[in-house]
């Protein structure tokens, strides 16, 4: 019988410990828009052990330096639309076994990400994956203005949405040309 009850209590266990993924926290900006203001997430911000969503046309703004470490963040989901703002000063990283950043993912969603002036987007490391859309009709937007910086280092998959560079053209005053 004491065989019997460590062997159930041995699988509870296993079956408790691989069902339980990362936890969730979904941005609601309750407080203002701040991306790394705890209190504007229903569970904390995302991290390693915490993936993070944006979405029901919530806006976040992150304007200082911020990782998401091993977490995965979406933004515009679950048929919604999500929008973040990385402004000067901020920059959103990702680490080494991270799943990555996944714009517009879900049937009827849109997510928009726009990296502004002296922001910075650097998805980073084993793993780190940078989507825009996926092939059930989610659609995502990644706007880098000039002055802001997208270092993608593995891979980025434009599967259902755009990637645009705003261009400054700049003319030589000594010779007149473009």
């Amino acid at each position: 019988m004491k065989t019997r009850n460590a062997w159930i209590l041995a699988c509870s266990t296993i079956l408790t410990t691989t069902c339980l993924s990362d936890a969730a926290t979904t941005f609601l900006g309750s407080i203002d828009s701040d991306f790394s203001n705890a209190g504007n997430w229903d569970n904390g911000t995302p991290t390693g052990s915490n993936n993070g969503t944006i979405e029901n046309g919530n806006t976040a703004d992150l304007g200082s330096a911020y990782s998401i470490g091993t977490g995965r963040l979406d933004v515009g989901t679950n048929g919604t639309s999500g929008n973040l703002n990385i402004n000067n000063g901020g920059t959103l990283s990702t680490g080494n076994g991270t799943p990555g950043i996944f714009v517009g993912s879900g049937a009827g969603s849109v997510g928009t990400i726009n990296v502004n002036s002296g922001g910075t987007l650097s998805v980073l490391g084993a793993g780190a994956d940078l989507f825009l859309g996926d092939s059930s009709g989610g659609q995502g937007f990644v706007n880098v203005s000039t002055g802001g910086t997208l270092d993608a280092r593995k891979a980025l998959e434009i599967i259902n949405g755009k990637l645009f560079f705003e261009a400054v053209l700049q003319t030589d005053h000594k010779t007149n040309s473009l």
